[in-house]
């Protein structure tokens, strides 16, 4: 079976070299996108499994590229993780409204996720 394959969106480098490493240690296949457009661009090449995506960044925030993302029968099943330093309730609820499957305040435990990203993939994968 083909590794899964996960697409982070970050504008911030540091975060994507972080979220790296924690995802080292499972072999996942992955990619980066500094900004909401990359995204969208590489969504259509690499076809992720997961996506782990900022909220705050600029040109097209991570809400937007959520739903464009959930209203393209091409991707709209893919799982989107919200990792991000927004953590009122109204953001998170905003995330949700807009897809997200999971959401993941910064700064971020390892293991925390590590379990988020393997539960979905698992459910994914069934």
């Amino acid at each position: 079976m083909a590794q899964p394959k996960i697409l982070l969106v970050d504008d911030n480098p540091i975060i994507l070299e972080i979220e790296k490493s924690v995802l080292k240690v499972e072999d996942y296949t992955i990619e980066t996108a500094s900004d909401g457009s990359e995204a969208l661009e590489k969504v259509k090449t690499f076809k992720p499994d997961l996506i782990l995506l900022d909220i705050m960044m600029p040109q097209m925030d991570g809400y937007q590229v959520a739903r464009c993302l959930k209203e393209d029968e091409e991707t709209q099943a893919i799982p989107i993780v919200m990792v991000t330093a927004k953590r009122r309730p109204e953001d998170m609820n905003e995330g949700y409204l807009e897809g997200a499957a999971g959401y993941i305040t910064k700064p971020f435990k390892s293991e925390e996720l590590l379990k988020v990203v393997r539960i979905l993939l698992s459910n994914k994968m069934e």
